[in-house]
């Protein structure tokens, strides 16, 4: 049997062991924020030429975070990471990471399908995180992490495609 001394030591320990570590995390965290990282939200909705939800288009993006132990005048990037998404029945999709700076989203692909290229130039396939300047004025740009307003990323028929890039 253990002594009431012994079970005091040993609690107050662990429960010094459980502060350490939930300190030491939330430090993580803080030094992220201040590195320029942010948590990465964005919501996108694939459709046609006619508007109608497009599904099963597999989107590729790629994010960029700050290194920790970087200048803020100039920033040491980290490596790519990949994020893959599928869209949905009425054409969503998503991306969410706990943290980033940078996320370009593309290429879209779905056999027999291209991006429309008239519509591409018009949607915002770069952002920054934290997300600033979308408010002023408010409603000049759409803001990428509305789940209820997506961006919405226009596809034509290959064929359709072809023709449009060479009329002769």
């Amino acid at each position: 049997m253990l002594s009431s001394n012994r079970l005091r030591i040993i609690f107050w320990v662990a429960l010094l062991a459980v502060a350490l570590g939930t300190g030491f995390f939330l430090t993580i965290r803080a030094l992220d924020r201040f590195a320029g990282n942010a948590p990465v939200q964005m919501y996108g909705r694939v459709v046609d030429e006619t508007g109608s939800p497009l599904p099963g288009v597999r989107i590729t993006a790629r994010m960029r975070t700050v290194r920790l132990l970087s200048h803020p005048l100039h920033p040491r990037l980290g490596p790519d990471v990949i994020l893959t998404a599928v869209s949905d029945a009425d054409g969503r999709f998503s991306f969410r990471a706990s943290s980033g700076k940078y996320l370009a989203v593309g290429p879209f692909e779905k056999p027999g399908w291209t991006p429309s290229i008239a519509g591409f130039r018009e949607v915002p396939r770069t952002f920054e995180y934290p997300l600033r300047g979308y408010e002023y004025p408010p409603g000049a740009r759409k803001r990428p992490d509305n789940p209820d307003d997506p961006i919405v990323y226009p596809m034509i028929p290959a064929e359709v495609a072809t023709v449009q890039n060479n009329p002769n």
